[in-house]
This record gives C-alpha cells, structure tokens and sequence, in this order.
C-alpha cells in the first residue's frame, strides 16, 4: 500500500510539475489530489524539496527511457541521434505547452514524453533532465566518435533554445510548434551534416 500511495502522490505532483513548474508546487494540492492529507505527502517524503526531487526524477526517467528505446528501422547513428533529439524537442514542447495551458492532458497521456525540466536554471535544483540528456549524449557518441564532447554540447544548446524560442519570441499566447521543430531541424542539420 505504502508504494501505491508513493506512485500516486507522485504523479499528482508531476501532473503539478508540467503545468506550473517546481516553483508553483504546493503540497496541499498535492494531497487533495490524492484525497489524503498534507502530513501524508510528509510521511512519503519528508519535506516539499524531496516530493519535488522525485517527481522530477520521475519524469526523467520515463523520458530517458523513452530515449534510450529507438525505432528498430533506424540504423545509423546519425538517424538515431536525430529521433531521439527531435522526441526530446517534443518532450520540450509538450511540457511548455502544458505549462502554458495550451494541452490540458492526463499524466498517462504524457508518460515517457514529457521533458522533466523547465532548463532555466541549469544545473536544475532538483536534478532535472540528467538521464534524458543522459540519454542523448549516448546517441551523440555514435555520430562523433572522436567528439570532444562538442556533439553533446550542442545537442544541449539546441534543447536550450526551445524554452528561449517557445516564450522569448512573442509566442507567449500561440506557441506555433511547427515553426520550433523547422527552427530546431535548420540548426541540427548545420551541426550534424
């Protein structure tokens, strides 16, 4: 029982996380999502940064191993590396859509496809986005063997510039997504010819 009550405490909290971000998590919120009350959350989690941590560590997970699990038809590394930045892209998208109630979805709907960090403020406190970028840094091994750790870097950048591009470029009330996926598509193509 007690890990049941933990999976549902922490998915109220993650379904908090992708709409608000960590900032706007309240426990009490938490708790009436889950018919419990706030000493409960407590009980599981000690205090609100340890909820926040494993929501956080929650999502990354789920999109990591999302990442991690590419389509059988693709066989270059370079065709791998591109599937699962653009997942990632999405992933982006998604969560800023959500967190700008453009997408009102359930946590099913967005299991292993949400992107677990806002990424503005990195490294994140709460240990977002490790195993996702994680994840990606694995692909970007297989384009550049002899990488430096520049392809890495990149494929980072690339995932920094969506939150700059989604809010920063005057699309705070209609985030056009197709127009960040060309955006991001121009600049991948540039850094992995």
């Amino acid at each position: 029982m007690r890990l049941l009550r933990e999976d549902e405490l922490l998915q109220a909290a993650s379904r908090v996380l992708l709409r608000r971000g960590c900032g706007e998590l309240r426990v009490e919120e938490v708790a009436a999502a889950c018919g419990v009350a706030k000493g409960t959350c407590y009980q599981h989690f000690g205090t609100r940064p340890d909820l926040i941590n494993a929501a956080v560590r929650r999502l990354d997970e789920a999109l990591a191993k999302r990442l991690l699990s590419p389509p059988a038809r693709l066989t270059k590394p370079r065709q791998v590396l591109e599937w699962a930045f653009f997942d990632a892209v999405d992933a982006e998208i998604l969560t800023l859509a959500q967190r700008a109630r453009q997408a009102e979805l359930g946590a099913e709907a967005m299991e292993g496809k949400a992107w677990p960090c806002c990424l503005s403020r990195m490294p994140c406190p709460h240990g977002g986005a490790v195993r996702s970028i994680e994840a990606l840094r694995r692909w970007t091994r297989g384009v550049a063997s002899d990488d430096d750790g520049r392809a890495a870097a990149y494929v980072a950048l690339l995932l920094a510039l969506v939150p700059y591009y989604f809010f920063g470029l005057g699309h705070h009330s209609q985030p056009n997504s197709r127009t960040i996926r060309s955006t991001a598509r121009q600049l991948f193509k540039r850094l992995f010819p």
